[in-house]
């Protein structure tokens, strides 16, 4: 990346939550007008509820093994 002068930044926080109430008003839009597109989001959002509740526990931080093997995350160079 620093080679080829390529800049990568992880969104924030704050710009995530924002894009997730939009989504949630996009999908809510969808839902109203469509009973299958209902039923899709239905069957994803229980699906993801309960695998993402496992894998969001059970997964390490991997950002704090990277950070003890290399240093802050900020400084190092790729």
């Amino acid at each position: 990346m620093n080679q080829h002068k390529v800049n990568v930044y992880q969104t924030s926080d704050e710009i995530l939550a924002q894009q997730l109430k939009g989504w949630d008003k996009v999908i809510g839009d969808f839902v109203k007008k469509d009973a299958f597109f209902a039923k899709i989001v239905a069957s994803q959002k229980a699906y993801a509820k309960r695998v993402m509740k496992y894998l969001l526990m059970n997964q390490p931080n991997y950002k704090l093994a990277y950070e003890n093997e290399f240093g802050n995350i900020a400084k190092v160079k790729i």
